[in-house]
């Protein structure tokens, strides 16, 4: 008997996939009859090295796969040989065709304060050899398509500014061309972008206030996308900044019987502000011992805002505030002054009334004095 090799029912196949990212496969089932060993595949012609098999032998019966990935532009075309010993071979047209990939526009970025403009963003297309910019803009307050042709391969952002629509739902398409005659091309998906400010929320009233620190508290906003800017001052010098998903945030490290305000403003995901809350005061509670010492150790109190004389806000003052080189000391009699960080660290000792902290870092200090009788003050400030 003579051994056969069954045909694969098609004289060629064809194949597309995107330029070097993406591969096309299709299966075929190898057969005969009297067969005297395994089929045996190979690829020949003039783009082979462009498809590829799953083995090069197969038992009867066998699925054989053939993968097409492009490497370049143009057709492409290869030959598929089945061969068995004693056997007729059988052949098989490959025909690829190449597709440019899709190109990938991503979120705009660096959105303008007022609204006027933004950056927009793609990725690199492989292959690509320009880009076409396709911008919704303002043209005398009328909406208008703007095409921006030709833009280099190497680029992947464009600055858009004054023809963005401002206060409006914006949006860009990129298209990528390849080939001699930018034969290929492929577009992305609409990238909308709202230059509409997030609305604002308000600020509740505080809760868990103590004498070093409160809760701050705010409404949630309909937008689910939003973040917080928790912003907590004193003496409308900032104290804290916070960037929060929660509608709550614990303030810690704070100077008894003081009052402080926080706002709440809203930022959303292309970086556009809210207007800020209306403030928030709250004051901490004033410190009960009184004149009770913390520590046998004057110099290092497990907490430099405790131990103070009643009326102290009275009479100590410390100007300027906030400061930058030096700080002033006036209303008390100081024998001595201590200054601590807001974390209970000394870190300047003196008798002095007028103190050097240029050496210090900015933030937020307690200044503690000790008068001729023994008594304690305490005040805070801000070394900017």
């Amino acid at each position: 008997s003579i051994p056969v090799i069954n045909s694969l029912d098609v004289t060629s196949l064809s194949f597309t996939s995107a330029y070097t990212v993406a591969s096309d496969a299709q299966k075929k089932t190898v057969s005969g009859s009297n067969l005297q060993g395994k089929i045996t595949a190979t690829i020949s012609g003039a783009n082979a090295e462009m498809f590829s098999l799953n083995a090069t032998e197969f038992a009867n019966g066998d699925e054989l796969t053939i993968t097409y990935t492009p490497a370049s532009f143009g057709e492409h075309s290869a030959t598929l040989t089945l061969s068995s010993v004693n056997a007729e071979s059988v052949t098989l047209d490959l025909k690829g065709t190449p597709t440019l990939a899709k190109v990938k526009a991503l979120p705009a970025t660096n959105v303008t304060e007022n609204g006027w403009g933004y950056t927009a963003n793609w990725n690199a297309t492989p292959g690509a050899t320009k880009y076409q910019a396709t911008f919704l803009y303002d043209v005398n307050g009328e909406p208008t398509q703007y095409i921006l042709q030709d833009l280099d391969a190497s680029v992947t952002s464009y600055d858009v500014y004054a023809r963005a629509l401002r206060d409006k739902v914006n949006y860009y398409v990129i298209k990528a061309f390849a080939g001699l005659n930018n034969e290929y091309e492929s577009k992305s998906d609409t990238i909308a972008i709202s230059l509409i400010k997030p609305a604002a929320v308000a600020a509740s009233e505080a809760t868990n206030v103590t004498e070093t620190g409160f809760t701050a508290n705010w409404e949630a906003s309909e937008d689910k996308s939003v973040k917080y800017i928790l912003t907590v001052t004193l003496n409308g010098v900032e104290v804290s900044k916070d960037t929060l998903i929660e509608t709550s945030k614990a303030i810690t490290g704070l100077t008894a019987g003081t009052e402080y305000s926080y706002t709440v403003y809203t930022l959303n995901v292309v970086g556009l502000k809210s207007a800020a809350s209306k403030a928030m005061t709250v004051t901490t509670t004033a410190n009960e011992g009184g004149n009770t010492n913390p520590s046998d150790n004057p110099e290092t109190p497990e907490d430099p805002t405790t131990a103070v004389s009643e009326n102290s806000a009275a009479k100590l003052t410390v100007y300027p505030n906030p400061a930058v080189s030096v700080i002033n000391i006036s209303g008390v009699d100081a024998k001595s002054v201590s200054i601590y960080s807001s974390t209970g660290a000394l870190v300047e000792a003196t008798a002095e009334t007028v103190i050097n902290i240029s050496d210090l870092a900015a933030g937020l200090y307690h200044a503690v004095v000790v008068d001729n009788n023994g008594k304690k003050f305490a005040k805070s400030f801000i070394k900017e």
